[in-house]
């Protein structure tokens, strides 16, 4: 019998290790085996019991998918081009047939594919798909594939009932006008109408699958892995950090390599939620091509010691009150959070009591909770009459261990006379309890300030969410009235939250992409800052935002799924709400700031406001 998936020829051992290890490290490349190729018909016992990730890197099987008349098995991976040709055919063929019991199943099995990039594929052309990762390539062994740009559709027994190309369109040369042939529409209709198949079989024009190898190349932990982790992950995982896993040396990183080769592996941390599609974003997290595959050849070869190397004994851990520097005020919170073991998922509002007198001016914020729990992520804003946290008056994000709220030189936030700021934070339990003071660090202009940052709020106000509803789709827009920098996105969404995408319309009719969220994670709410000074749209361009809400089973953080949901602010309901910070193109008058104090200096003063505010 033909082996399901084959070696192939190999680059340099450098290029291997990526490849090879992502299905090997921590027990993950055990019990692949070749399960051949499958007859039309052929009830293949490995098939429900396949294992994949889930989009939220959720370990699954095929049997847990909807029940259906059919399922349709597609074969991906981010850059193979054919692949990159027919996903959007997928997309409208499982939005058309979803409702008629079949579930179209994405399939990525590109072992070097980054795990959101993969994710944002589905999302970005076949949305009413599931997305499936196929880290063991169990699924492909037990289709019998061995390329990407295969489909095959299996019944409710689990035969496969058709295995091949979608349709004949699209060779590695020519391409035709249209298709002569739609094999896969032929064989699904078919499998619904309970007939046999007449094709059950067809040649694949794809990308060969690449399949794990071993790699001789240890790397040493001094030289070649602490940089990495001294790059990547001590901010979070510190002497000082508030999280469990502690990587404070070489002992015990080796005491976690298992743990540390899977999250890399997979693509899991460093934690980073936007595709490559849009941007490029300053604060994007993740590690290189090289760096994951040094990290994973080490892991791999057994985490060895170093072995008296003489420098990188252990890893450095710098430590700073505030990362924003020295704040010029910091206000405490009028509260104290107490974080039970057990925390139930909730958010918690803390008010500063501090009152504006007269317009302040800030260039960066910094919230720090001084317990010891986790506190994923904080909302900033401006304070509601009733002192409570609105999306309308967003003024920030920040996230654990992540940067603080800085806007760049020149440019600051003017708040208001008479507003106070208010915090709206999100604990996860850790198992013990505690009690958490909150401050909030303000930093001041140094130099004179020539734009004034915007902040555009805007979203879908009235949300209504059918009860099991995949991928109930929402839209939002809004439509920038001046020549603008823009300097970072903000979106809020709650537990059914799956995905959102920003496309950018210039006057002129051109499309950008400025933003892909592929797997929304609402533990670890993001900003996404743009490159400095690099995104800029004239006066007239619309934000379109759409997102989809997954008020299905098949979402685990759903709390309902029979539930019609609607707008709200606790977490049984949804929001979708969207905070685009911006500058003008243009630099204004100088606006002279007192450092200590924030406000305008005595002779911006008595000449008025030079911004004509």
């Amino acid at each position: 019998m033909t082996p399901a998936v084959r070696p192939v020829a190999r680059g340099p051992h450098v290029r291997r290790r990526g490849i090879a290890l992502a299905l090997t490290v921590c027990g993950l490349g055990h019990g692949i085996a070749a399960q051949g190729r499958v007859d039309a018909g052929e009830q293949v016992a490995g098939v429900a019991a396949a294992r994949f990730l889930d989009a939220r890197w959720q370990p699954r099987k095929l049997s847990e998918l909807p029940p259906g008349d059919a399922l349709i098995v597609y074969f991906a991976t981010v850059d193979c081009p054919m692949v990159r040709r027919y996903v959007p055919r997928l997309g409208a063929i499982a939005r058309e047939y979803s409702s008629r019991g079949v579930t179209t199943l994405i399939v990525n099995v590109g072992a070097g594919d980054a795990f959101v990039d993969a994710v944002g594929q589905q999302v970005e052309h076949a949305p009413a798909a599931v997305f499936a990762k196929d880290h063991l390539l169990e699924v492909a062994a037990a289709c019998g594939v061995d390329r990407s740009g295969a489909a095959v559709i299996i019944d409710r027994q689990w035969r496969v009932r058709y295995s091949g190309r979608i349709d004949d369109q699209h060779g590695f040369s020519v391409s035709r006008d249209r298709p002569q042939r739609n094999d896969l529409q032929a064989a699904r209709d078919q499998v619904l109408a309970g007939e046999e198949v007449d094709v059950t079989r067809t040649e694949i024009v794809g990308c060969r699958i690449t399949s794990p190898s071993p790699t001789s190349d240890v790397p040493v932990f001094s030289r070649d892995v602490a940089p990495i982790l001294q790059r990547h992950c001590v901010q979070c995982h510190g002497s000082k950090s508030m999280t469990s896993l502690s990587l404070v040396g070489e002992a015990d990183v080796r005491k976690h390599a298992a743990m540390l080769g899977e999250v890399v592996a997979l693509g899991r941390l460093p934690p980073w939620s936007a595709a490559a599609t849009g941007g490029p974003f300053v604060n994007r997290r993740g590690l290189s091509l090289p760096e994951r595959e040094t990290v994973l050849a080490w892991v791999a070869g057994g985490a060895p010691k170093s072995d008296g190397e003489p420098f990188g004994k252990d890893l450095h851990f710098p430590h700073r009150e505030w990362s924003l520097g020295t704040p010029g005020r910091v206000l405490d919170g009028t509260t104290v959070v107490a974080v039970a073991h057990d925390e139930a998922l909730r958010y918690r509002t803390v008010t500063f009591a501090h009152e504006f007198t007269a317009d302040t001016w800030v260039d960066a914020l910094e919230v720090r909770s001084t317990g010891g729990s986790p506190l994923q992520h904080v909302n900033l804003g401006l304070a509601a009459a009733d002192g409570s946290y609105s999306p309308d008056g967003h003024v920030g994000n920040q996230v654990m261990h992540g940067d603080a709220i800085e806007f760049g030189a020149g440019q600051a936030l003017r708040i208001p006379a008479g507003a106070r700021l208010v915090a709206q934070l999100f604990y996860v339990a850790e198992g013990r309890s505690t009690a958490e003071r909150v401050q909030l660090a303000l930093r001041f202009p140094r130099t004179a300030v020539t734009r004034e940052v915007r902040i555009a709020r805007f979203g879908a106000d009235t949300l209504d969410i059918p009860p099991n509803a995949a991928a109930h789709r929402v839209e939002a827009e809004w439509t920038l009235t001046d020549d603008a920098i823009a300097v970072s996105v903000f979106v809020q969404m709650h537990l059914r939250g799956r995905d959102v995408r920003v496309v950018a319309e210039l006057p002129d009719g051109v499309r950008q992409s400025a933003l892909l969220v592929p797997t929304f994670q609402f533990g670890r709410q993001e900003t996404y800052v743009w490159w400095r000074g690099g995104t800029r749209w004239p006066r007239g361009t619309r934000l379109y935002a759409t997102a989809h809400f997954d008020n299905s089973a098949w979402n685990i953080a759903n709390p309902d799924p029979a539930a019609r949901v609607r707008s709200g602010p606790l977490l049984s309901d949804e929001r979708f709400r969207l905070a685009l910070t911006w500058v003008p193109a243009t630099e204004g008058p100088e606006i002279r700031v007192d450092p200590g104090s924030g406000t305008r200096t005595a002779s911006e003063q008595a000449y008025g406001d030079p911004a004509g505010k």
